[in-house]
């Protein structure tokens, strides 16, 4: 296997399913492959020392921070620039670039390498244009983005990693015809057990992004309608984001019992899904589903909105409802809650039931496919 240089650009506090697939990937390679190299390209002081552990182990180049920061913004060519002109002499001529996502920052360097289309890779985890986001300047832009880093892969690159059908289907229709695609799926590395029904201490939990789109507005108003429904009830919310803040104040005026933890690491994160009764994730906007399929490995069982990328991953491994009916979320979880309080041993079937089906997406699974995927054929 040649070098692998990998490029990924991301913001503390925003930390996206992409970015934590290219940790778990390349935390697998230090762990299982002494004699792989690899390089992991990223921009000063973007914190992901603070979020990835694999920052400290890995050989790191790094280039010029362009400071962006304005949510108008969303193109970052300048640091798109940077990176190129700062890393670009450094690639040696057998390496294999990886685009760890298709945000311009980390395809932009790849497709200006002096490398062969046969040697680039990209992940493409989502395509932004067929999400339901509102219209407005960020959309866009993000739009405009995708649009951008779309006919660059079209033309410099050889290789596509998806992780459902449907992006690898979309990615056809749009002309894609020339890269070889892997279907692979995302991965989980469980880092706790599941726990007995009669030992759980938090009723419902939340973890992704502190955005409006992932439904932390849906959640919290759960919350509100169940809080004196439910004996003993307590939820927690695990996730940074621009929506933090002003739910910590939410939380607080309403003096609703919802702990916002912020960021945690990866073991406080299973540990907590593991001590929750019920994975509560009203997001609207998914690729796949990682958080979900997190919840499932520790044998919590989830409640979810309907999104159509989740029947191909999970199948009928998730307690779902209509998109963006709120009140129809809160009549299920209460009668689930209901039923395990009634009969805990249904709990410990549908735990048994969801935490070996997560077995499929452990890491050793899924990652030892991808790593052989980039290294075929490459000049």
């Amino acid at each position: 296997m040649k070098r692998l240089v990998v490029y990924r650009n991301c913001f503390t506090g925003d930390v996206s399913g992409g970015d934590t697939h290219m940790s778990g990937l390349l935390s697998w390679l230090l762990d299982t492959r002494s004699a792989a190299k690899a390089v992991l390209v990223l921009p000063f002081g973007d914190g992901q020392d603070k979020v990835y552990p694999e920052v400290h182990r890995i050989q790191t180049i790094v280039h010029p921070d362009a400071r962006v920061r304005s949510p108008l913004a969303l193109l970052y060519v300048l640091r798109a620039l940077r990176a190129a002109s700062r890393v670009g002499r450094l690639v040696r001529p057998h390496d294999v670039l990886v685009a760890s996502s298709h945000f311009l920052p980390d395809v932009l360097p790849v497709a200006l390498a002096p490398r062969p289309p046969d040697a680039k890779v990209v992940f493409i985890h989502h395509i932004i244009a067929d999400m339901d986001r509102p219209k407005g300047l960020n959309t866009f832009l993000a739009n405009l983005q995708e649009r951008l880093c779309f006919a660059l892969i079209k033309h410099r690159f050889g290789k596509v990693v998806v992780v459902n059908q449907g992006v690898a289907d979309r990615l056809r229709q749009l002309g894609f015809r020339r890269q070889h695609i892997l279907l692979s799926s995302n991965f989980v590395q469980p880092l706790a057990q599941p726990v007995e029904y009669a030992h759980k201490d938090i009723t419902l939990l939340f973890c992704g992004r502190m955005v409006t789109q992932k439904g932390v507005d849906d959640f919290v108003q759960t919350c509100r309608q169940l809080q004196q429904r439910v004996p003993n009830f307590r939820a927690v919310m695990v996730g940074a984001g621009p929506e933090l803040e002003r739910l910590r104040i939410e939380v607080k005026d309403r003096q609703l019992p919802i702990e916002l933890l912020g960021y945690v690491d990866d073991k406080t994160k299973y540990e907590l899904l593991s001590r929750s009764v019920l994975f509560v994730f009203p997001s609207v906007e998914e690729g796949w589903g990682i958080a979900i399929a997190e919840a499932l490995a520790v044998g919590t069982p989830v409640v979810a909105y309907d999104l159509p990328v989740y029947k191909g991953v999970f199948g009928g491994q998730l307690h779902v409802v209509p998109v963006k009916d709120q009140s129809n979320l809160a009549r299920q979880v209460q009668e689930l809650l209901t039923k395990y309080a009634s009969k805990p041993s249904s709990y410990a079937a549908e735990q048994q039931r969801i935490s070996s089906f997560a077995d499929q997406f452990r890491v050793e699974h899924v990652a030892a496919r991808e790593y052989s995927f980039m290294g075929e054929q490459d000049a």
